[in-house]
């Protein structure tokens, strides 16, 4: 929803001189879909195991700047995305988190 509503053009179609290394996404820019989906990922793992924090959000920036390398994405279509994707896992873990220490119920006998 936020591509179509920011509606931003790869940087290619705005400066037709740039040569994409890839074929250019039917897509919107920004916010990256790559570099959102890689820090969603990592962050959420690296919450569950925090000895692996580091090598993974190197690998996910990684991701994220190869988009950029590859010519189909500003620095900040991938900074977007990074804060999105991260913002995403956080959310997703705290609900998960309230949602395992909500009470559970038993279900009670019929007829007793």
């Amino acid at each position: 929803g936020l591509k179509a509503t920011i509606d931003r053009a790869r940087p290619s179609v705005i400066d037709p001189t740039l040569n994409p290394l890839v074929a250019i996404p039917d897509s919107a820019a920004m916010p990256s879909g790559h570099a959102a989906t890689a820090f969603a990922a990592v962050v959420a793992v690296a919450m569950i195991h925090p000895r692996l924090r580091w090598p993974l959000v190197l690998l996910a920036a990684l991701i994220a700047l190869s988009r950029v390398w590859l010519g189909v994405h500003f620095p900040s279509d991938v900074i977007v995305g990074a804060a999105l994707g991260t913002l995403i896992a956080v959310g997703v873990m705290r609900l998960a988190s309230v949602a395992e220490k909500a009470p559970r119920f038993a279900p009670q006998p019929v007829g007793e």
